[in-house]
């Protein structure tokens, strides 16, 4: 892996080949959603301005939080924030008992399952942070945690949502039967 990295603008494929650093950047999202990762823990070598091109906003390859400093609080905590939604899956279990609990049992008892399941926080083996040491950031932590406990709430009541309509279509059906 290069010191830089040539890209073309997303909605201007034809327009010119730009450069960019990669101690610029933490991540580049591709279209087909495949993430490639910077970290660059180590300091940067001290670079002229002949080596490497003005620093450029590429929105589009996962900058998270264009006007705010590397390294800061804030910057951090987005940057959880954006790792847990890429990589945060844990939330399957939760999501999948309250579906099933709510179409098998009825949506009531799913609905308690929801309530339970979105007020616990996330295991620490569900998480599936990408780096170690970034972990180690309490402001990355915080923020990873934060979005990793609204997905798993969100997708518990969502799959609620989803099991009780199952559930009431089944008794709509089993109660038009002649």
């Amino acid at each position: 892996m290069g010191d830089s990295f040539a890209y073309q603008r997303f909605e201007d494929a034809s327009s010119t080949t730009l450069r960019a650093g990669t101690s610029e950047i933490s991540f580049i999202r591709y279209q087909n959603r495949r993430l490639q990762r910077f970290d660059n823990l180590m300091p940067a070598k001290p670079a002229t301005s002949a080596a490497l091109p003005a620093p450029v906003n590429i929105p589009q390859a996962g900058n998270v939080s264009s006007g705010l400093e590397k390294n800061t609080p804030e910057h951090n905590y987005l940057l959880g924030a954006a790792d847990a939604k890429a990589n945060y899956i844990g939330y399957k279990g939760a999501g999948t008992a309250c579906l099933a609990i709510s179409i098998i049992a009825t949506p009531v008892v799913g609905l308690i399952t929801a309530i339970v399941t979105a007020a616990a926080p996330p295991r620490q083996f569900n998480l599936s942070y990408p780096s170690d040491a970034r972990w180690q950031s309490n402001d990355y932590r915080h923020g990873y945690q934060t979005k990793a406990a609204s997905m798993k709430s969100s997708h518990a009541f969502q799959n609620l949502l989803i099991g009780t309509g199952i559930f009431l279509l089944g008794a709509a059906v089993i109660r038009n039967r002649p």
